[in-house]
């Protein structure tokens, strides 16, 4: 197969503050389990390593989305059968990456223990999720362990503002969370921790904390926030910062690039979003994609790379 863009060879970069080296793209497996099922999963996964040059893979203990008491955990437990079809070798040259989730007392399926209480990132429940993704993953470590999004309250998935007014108590301390990570890191299961759906204040709160407990090694090397021609005000204007060498040194591993397939022009047309497709599926997660400001901005974005002679998707 004659891949466009990559007849040089795929760039790689190092994680910041580590020896861990990167493709410049990561294979997401948000859907590996639901929308694409195993065998065209396993094609994917080929293609991106033996003649992409990626290797980097993304994945979740929640996927595949919509998450369901009955898929859960099957995006990684592809990987895990794929894996096991090309031996330790293969382990070795690839970079795993995957979350935990934060904190819900919707999702009571992930855990075995405590599973009416929902997910939440304390010490017992951040231990029994990597425990149950090492089964998974059929490895005996994960390179970075992400937080999937906080314990605490933030406004998630388009939410529009910050309300005082659902802080909680009883959210876990940026404290133990780490020590959690501490004692798993030591224990030889994670190499790295980072971030997912954080902001600059939890960003930096981590840092500091990992600082002030003696921790430096704990300090997160990436933060994995949605960054795409509808969604750059957020990073740009706070999170960039925190990311600077100078500063933090965060790597920012951009999810959404597209917008959900928005950014490829494709959902224009409203007769066009299908019923099985994301935009139907996440009908809360994904709207401001298909909003009227954004499908707005995609009309620009358009006309553009009309302008161009670029299809859209590759513009943006």
């Amino acid at each position: 197969m004659h891949l466009k863009g990559v007849e040089e060879g795929m760039k790689m970069r190092y994680l910041p503050n580590t020896e861990v080296k990167v493709s410049e793209l990561c294979l997401g497996t948000m859907m590996f389990g639901d929308q694409i099922k195993k065998t065209a999963a396993f094609e994917l996964l080929d293609i991106a390593t033996k003649e992409c040059g990626i290797n980097f893979v993304d994945t979740s203990e929640i996927y595949p989305m919509p998450s369901t008491p009955e898929t859960v955990g099957h995006s990684e437990l592809i990987i895990g059968e794929w894996l096991k079809q090309h031996g330790k070798t293969k382990r070795s040259e690839l970079v795993i990456s995957t979350k935990i989730c934060g904190f819900s007392n919707e999702i009571t399926w992930c855990r075995k223990s405590n599973n009416e209480e929902g997910t939440r990132l304390t010490s017992d429940q951040i231990t029994e999720a990597v425990n149950a993704q090492l089964k998974r993953l059929g490895t005996d470590y994960i390179d970075v362990l992400q937080f999937n999004w906080p314990d605490r309250y933030v406004p998630l998935y388009g939410a529009p503002e910050y309300l005082h007014e659902l802080e909680r108590e009883d959210a876990a301390s940026f404290q133990s969370q780490l020590e959690a990570v501490d004692s798993l890191v030591k224990a030889g299961k994670v190499r790295h921790f980072g971030l997912s759906n954080e902001t600059p204040y939890g960003a930096t709160s981590f840092m500091l904390t990992a600082e002030a407990l003696g921790l430096s090694h704990l300090k997160p090397v990436t933060v994995q926030n949605a960054y795409n021609l509808l969604e750059r005000n957020d990073f740009e204007s706070g999170m960039l910062e925190v990311c600077s060498p100078r500063n933090g040194n965060l790597g920012l591993l951009a999810y959404s690039p597209l917008a959900g397939g928005a950014l490829t022009g494709k959902y224009l047309r409203s007769d066009a979003v299908d019923m099985n497709s994301r935009m139907r599926q996440f009908v809360g997660y994904m709207y401001r994609y298909i909003a009227p400001p954004a499908t707005a901005a995609i009309r620009e974005y358009q006309a553009l790379a009309d302008y161009l002679s670029l299809p859209l998707g590759p513009l943006a």
